[in-house]
């Protein structure tokens, strides 16, 4: 990933975040996105969607910009 496209994706992400963009994903039954969730936010996996709390999003965005931030040694 470029510097730019990181860029895009982190703005796209935001986006979809406050419901300006779409994302799909197939429903998960209600454990599986707890743990998802959990696993998303404490440990280095893929990020699973649903509904969290603002304090959660917030905890979302630091990890998600500090992971392609850290790509570029920024």
């Amino acid at each position: 990933m470029t510097a730019q496209q990181a860029l895009c994706h982190l703005a796209d992400s935001l986006e979809a975040v406050r419901g300006n963009r779409t994302m799909t994903m197939p429903p998960l039954p209600a454990l599986q996105r707890l743990v998802m969730k959990w696993g998303a936010l404490y440990l280095p996996v893929p990020w699973p969607l649903g509904a969290m709390t603002n304090l959660e999003w917030q905890r979302w965005a630091h990890l998600h910009f500090d992971h392609h931030l850290r790509q570029f040694s920024v």
